[in-house]
């Protein structure tokens, strides 16, 4: 773990306005450097899975779970369902995965009574009419093949096939991203250092950009291409050594 206030003075000396325990500099103050941050590292923990993969950190990995059991009437049909957790609204954008439990209509909610738990496909917002109507060979929503599909309309998430009769949708949890937690100057970061200069440099190409200093954002663009660069290619050694290993 690594402190933020940690990280200040490197900031500082990046940004070439160097200053000790996180007071005011002459260019950039303490809050400043402390935005410069927060965006830095937003920006690293949604760059890093997208080059790593299945090798990404785990502190640029982090999903949450969301279980809603489904009581009203037209989420157990499969309409309307509005994401939330603590009143908070999970974007769509987050979602990661899908997963329903279909149960028998009548029956004891036990495991007697599930039909079917499992995941649901995700097809785009301008495919669900088609689909719903059965006019889309490419999606055949069906409960008796257990075909289900899902999709959101209005910020609200739609389930197929509908169901009327005989089953109904009783529960629905999702995998989604986290949002990068509000940095201070206490927080506590699960970084490793080999990407604290890569945070660093981050953090200073968004104070330049603020300056309007392009020849210092053309320069720090280019070390944190660099540095992209080695930790999709380790990345992709190590994916490459894991399958061999597996091929025996």
């Amino acid at each position: 773990m690594i402190q933020i206030k940690d990280l200040d003075y490197s900031l500082s000396l990046k940004l070439g306005d160097p200053v000790q325990g996180n007071s005011d500099g002459n260019i950039f103050d303490s809050e400043d450097r402390l935005k410069y941050l927060d965006r830095a590292y937003s920006r690293l923990i949604r760059t890093l899975p997208k080059l790593m993969t299945s090798n990404t950190p785990l502190f640029a990995n982090s999903f949450d779970l969301l279980e809603m059991e489904l009581t009203n009437a037209e989420h157990r049909k499969g309409n309307g369902i509005i994401l939330k957790k603590n009143d908070y609204s999970i974007s769509f954008e987050k979602l990661e995965e899908l997963f329903i439990v279909v149960a028998k209509a009548g029956a004891a909610e036990t495991k007697t009574g599930t039909y079917y738990n499992g995941g649901a496909t995700f097809i785009q917002p301008d495919k669900y009419y088609s689909v719903l109507n059965g006019k889309n060979s490419s999606y055949a929503a069906s409960v008796e093949t257990k075909k289900f599909y899902y999709t959101y309309l209005s910020n609200k998430i739609y389930l197929l096939p509908i169901l009327t009769s005989g089953h109904y949708y009783s529960k629905l949890s999702t995998t989604y991203k986290e949002d990068a937690p509000v940095l201070t100057w206490d927080t506590e970061l699960p970084i490793m250092n080999q990407y604290v200069d890569l945070l660093i440099v981050m953090a200073a190409n968004e104070g330049m950009q603020d300056l309007a200093r392009q020849d210092k954002v053309g320069l720090y663009s280019n070390d944190i291409m660099g540095q992209l660069n080695i930790l999709q290619g380790y990345a992709a050694r190590k994916e490459q050594q894991e399958g061999s290993d597996l091929n025996g």
